[in-house]
């Protein structure tokens, strides 16, 4: 029953505009949502009526009357992509390597391609490897510490730890024998869609791994650009790992946030999800270290994201993970259709009048598509309907 609802609330996605992608999300989500027992069925419905998923409920504190102020989980995901034809740009992990090779200073360094039977070399990869895997083994051995991530992923789902200590091998921080670890790239090595993609591990600066210094660290900036103007950063925060989220800092997998002040770099005091709930914390949830500090860097950041972004004007929405690290700042990837609840929390992007300018116009055009798309579907079926109304008419003459 459940897979039935699952597959018709699909279904009428697709009709109202939403990408395969998020129409089958979506409708997951929702009937997880609906099947769980941590809130009232009337108020999901509340939720559902207006766009949003019931966690957002306590996240935003949502009423009838401040509900509006809040782009909803609906509309934003029906936006899907904002980017349009160019979303693929900074969406595909290799190509915006290629893409931003003016600025491959401020990127990881891209070793290998591991996928279809093959191990192919990438730009950064040393010259005296070749392409096998032999010779990962020997870049791992070498550098002692490697990232790993699928070519098609987000939120950190798939991504891998490789390190070599002490003449040991480690999987995500976990002691591994080099035949499971080669094991593992056999089966990169087997995937058709996309692979694996081995590049550079990166390490935070001492300022931010004093607070976590197990995973990124990542810090999220999220810039739009309206039409015939510079871009613009509309919101950042931080990310720390904990002992749940393992080498990963997302969020949802028990990562804590923290807002930066986009002015002066600084953050004080997070939030960590708990439950579905959002719980306000000062400390660091394991170190019990204080979440407060600078962003090392930050007007060096602001101002090189700012030109990197200008760099490729056709992209007009960007969501930004990068580290900082000793000698700057490095991009691990950038994210066409990044999740805004974050912001929104601080900021609701629809009474905000920076982000409204921005939103508002993308709602109102989708609305419009909408429409259209609707008035096509009516005009086929009308004409459906009058061809048929001819072919019983011919039949009836020529009886």
């Amino acid at each position: 029953m459940k897979q039935f609802f699952q597959t018709q609330f699909t279904k009428l996605l697709l009709k109202q505009g939403y990408s395969d992608h998020y129409a089958k999300f979506i409708s997951k989500s929702f009937i997880n949502d609906i099947y769980q027992k941590d809130l009232p069925l009337k108020s999901k419905l509340w939720a559902k009526k207006r766009g949003f998923f019931s966690k957002k409920l306590d996240y935003f504190k949502l009423t009838d009357e401040n509900y509006t102020n809040y782009i909803s989980d609906f509309d934003y995901y029906r936006l899907h992509p904002i980017n349009g034809l160019f979303s693929h740009w900074i969406d595909d992990k290799l190509i915006i390597r290629l893409i931003l090779c003016p600025f491959e200073e401020y990127l990881p360094e891209y070793y290998f391609h591991v996928v279809d039977e093959e191990v192919l070399l990438l730009p950064d990869c040393p010259k005296h490897l070749s392409n096998t895997i032999e010779d990962i083994f020997k870049l791992l051995i070498q550098v002692k510490d490697l990232a790993a991530k699928p070519y098609i992923g987000s939120r950190g789902l798939g991504f891998c730890k490789l390190s070599y200590k002490g003449s040991k091998f480690y999987l995500n921080d976990h002691q591994s024998s080099r035949n499971e670890l080669e094991k593992h790239f056999q089966d990169w090595k087997a995937m058709k869609l996309g692979g694996y993609l081995i590049t550079e591990y990166l390490k935070p600066i001492k300022e931010l791994s004093d607070i976590w210094t197990e995973t990124a660290n990542t810090v999220r900036i999220s810039i739009i650009r309206k039409k015939h103007l510079m871009p613009e950063i509309i919101g950042a925060y931080i990310r720390f790992g904990t002992e749940k989220s393992g080498v990963v800092d997302n969020s949802c997998s028990g990562g804590v946030g923290c807002r930066i002040d986009l002015s002066t770099g600084s953050f004080s005091g997070g939030v960590k999800f708990l439950d579905g709930q959002i719980v306000n914390i000062k400390f660091h949830p394991d170190t019990h270290v204080p979440l407060q500090g600078v962003i090392p860097h930050w007007s060096e950041i602001k101002e090189k994201i700012i030109e990197i972004s200008n760099f490729i004007p056709q992209v007009i929405y960007f969501g930004y993970d990068i580290s900082v690290t000793e000698s700057g700042f490095k991009i691990l990837e950038i994210n066409s259709h990044e999740g805004i609840a974050f912001n929104q929390f601080y900021s609701p992007y629809l009474s905000n009048e920076n982000t409204k300018d921005f939103f508002l116009p993308l709602l109102v055009d989708k609305k419009k598509e909408l429409e259209a798309m609707k008035n096509h579907r009516f005009l086929r079926r009308f004409v459906f309907l009058l061809r048929k109304i001819k072919h019983k008419i011919s039949q009836a003459l020529r009886s």
